[in-house]
């Protein structure tokens, strides 16, 4: 008897059995190999690779073999397992690229959220508590929820600014006043004049991103930010 060299498993139709001088295939639980007829059930005639495929004779099955060697089959495995991968590493690249970019989405939302939390409690730290009707009910603004990139819109009202926010509309306020192009260092001035305090290593950097991403500002190089209406 003939040492088996190898088993293929394929789920699409069993598994091959490659020897030195023949191959046979185990399908629906039936043997058939390339030397000899094999009993079984009767089944329609199916394409199982380019080149070979099983036949129908007297209710018996056997199969015809039109490749020379059990090596032309093994091409035509080893092509369609190629396939099969590249599409598999083409499709976790892609999720990969997206698993990225939403985290790098939600640090950024998340060192938002923190920097406007410690502009409040400096806020609160120097307001002096004042007295309210107990019976006036208080609406408490709702901090920012987390949205998906492709999720993020204008937020609604009780929506807790954001820094970025704060930044936008109190620039529109001071170059509504100046009534003149103001570039973001004049603009960070103007913010400390006015108390604002910007939590970030680089302010000016930070004043520059906010108003970009913003369609009420339009930047004239070498000029600085003006409003879009004007």
């Amino acid at each position: 008897m003939e040492t088996v060299d190898h088993v293929y498993r394929d789920g699409s139709f069993g598994e091959v059995v490659v020897q030195q001088s023949k191959i046979s295939l185990q399908l629906r639980g039936c043997l058939y190999s390339n030397d000899d007829e094999s009993n079984c059930p009767t089944i329609s005639p199916v394409i199982l690779f380019p080149g070979l495929h099983q036949a129908e004779l007297d209710g018996k099955c056997f199969l015809e073999f039109f490749v020379s060697s059990p090596r032309d089959v093994l091409k035509e495995m080893l092509s369609r397992y190629e396939s099969s991968v590249q599409l598999q590493k083409e499709e976790l690249e892609a999720f990969r690229e997206k698993a990225v970019a939403y985290v790098r989405y939600l640090e950024s939302e998340i060192a938002e959220n923190l920097e406007t939390m410690e502009i409040i409690k400096r806020q609160l730290e120097k307001s002096p508590p004042a007295a309210r009707n107990p019976l006036s009910p208080t609406i408490f603004p709702q901090p920012r929820a987390v949205r998906t990139p492709d999720q993020r819109g204008e937020g609604g009202a009780g929506v807790q600014k954001s820094q970025s926010d704060v930044i936008r509309s109190v620039a529109a306020a001071i170059l509504r006043e100046e009534r003149r192009p103001l570039k973001q260092a004049e603009l960070k001035q103007l913010m400390d004049a006015r108390g604002i305090e910007i939590r970030s290593g680089d302010p000016v950097d930070l004043i520059r991103a906010a108003l970009r991403r913003a369609p009420e500002f339009k930047h004239i190089p070498r000029v600085g930010y003006i409003l879009s209406e004007t």
